[in-house]
């Protein structure tokens, strides 16, 4: 289980593209930037708690035609741990890295991508050790942007733990914009750990452009160790779409 607060995510991306599961239909490439902070608790595979610190970025292009390429690269810098079984906390400072990239097809109505990505850590390790895994990634869209759709992502998000998409899945449901808004909720549940909840992203788009930002976007998510329910997991991000 985690518990984060990511206290900025700022999205990039050009006037005229964007594409994937996010984004307006007319958008053909989407730049990312976030940087985050949290407290990642192990659930199953350990017993800590993580303090973190993290920043990350991402691109995600159709190349040619509906031909779609995304690439994700985040990095993080533990800052302390606490060991749940001894009760005791110590000054962990382990990195982690996390990158990927995808491949796939990206309509109006459909995306679907599959990729491969790398993951070092050095938690639990006396030296930082990096993996590669050929399958990871998956990302699927049905429906259209501009209406209502469903979104499935697997191992998908930038800041790669502080957006808590590391070893998670989410199924969400995208709402028809009203006015400036667009909403999408759904379900969670992280993948060799125990714990599930609900998750809510939200864009608002800015009647007066700031600074160059076109959208305001906000998100939560908060979920429970089923094993540990006095373990709560909760998550706040934001940012800005340019």
């Amino acid at each position: 289980m985690r518990v984060a607060l990511v206290f900025l995510l700022a999205s990039l991306s050009t006037s005229a593209f964007a594409a994937g599961v996010d984004g307006l239909d007319d958008e053909q490439t989407r730049y990312t930037l976030g940087v985050g902070t949290g407290w990642d608790h192990v659930g199953n595979y350990g017993h800590d708690g993580y303090a973190f610190a993290e920043l990350g970025g991402g691109v995600d292009t159709r190349v040619w035609k509906r031909l779609y390429l995304g690439a994700r690269l985040s990095a993080r810098q533990d800052l302390f741990d606490h060991n749940y079984v001894l009760e005791d906390s110590r000054g962990e400072r382990a990195q982690g890295l996390a990158g990927q990239f995808r491949i796939g097809y990206d309509g109006v109505r459909f995306h679907a991508s599959i990729g491969s990505w790398v993951y070092g850590s050095g938690r639990d390790r006396e030296k930082f050790r990096l993996g590669l895994n050929l399958v990871g990634p998956l990302s699927f869209r049905i429906g259209r942007t501009a209406g209502y759709h469903v979104r499935l992502l697997v191992v998908d998000g930038t800041s790669f733990t502080a957006e808590g998409a590391g070893l998670t899945a989410r199924l969400l449901l995208g709402l028809r914009p009203f006015g400036a808004h667009r909403l999408a909720a759904g379900l969670y549940r992280t993948i060799g750990e125990n714990v599930a909840g609900i998750a809510v992203e939200h864009e608002v788009a800015l009647t007066q452009p700031w600074h160059g930002a076109r959208a305001l976007r906000w998100g939560a998510r908060a979920g429970l160790d089923l094993d540990h329910p006095d373990r709560p997991e909760l998550l706040l991000f934001g940012g800005l779409v340019f």
